[in-house]
């Protein structure tokens, strides 16, 4: 015995569509950081391993979180790091007698 085909009920879209509120906004400026920049970042999340790269955006989320969009010109791929990560400078290494 073969089964009917049924129809599906198709739910078509309302006519007053809202379209969602953008989720993330770019900002021009942030502690002195410009996109732009070159910019040194601890790439590691155990050790002090840092790297330099090129911001590109830095955009602040709907929660107020901020994230820098890094160009990472030693490994060649996208980071995308929180402010408190990024340094303006390359931080001084440790020396091995250092504690």
């Amino acid at each position: 015995m073969r089964r009917k085909n049924t129809k599906t009920v198709r739910i078509f879209q309302p006519d007053s569509y809202v379209p969602p509120l953008p989720s993330k906004k770019n900002l021009d400026e942030h502690l002195g950081f410009k996109p732009g920049d070159q910019v040194f970042f601890n790439h590691t999340l155990t050790n002090d391993k840092h790297s330099v790269g090129l911001l590109k955006e830095i955009i602040e989320q709907n929660n107020g979180s901020i994230v820098f969009f890094i160009w990472d010109t030693e490994k060649g791929m996208w980071r995308h790091i929180p402010p408190e990560r990024a340094f303006h400078e390359a931080p001084p290494k440790r020396k091995k007698g250092d504690r």
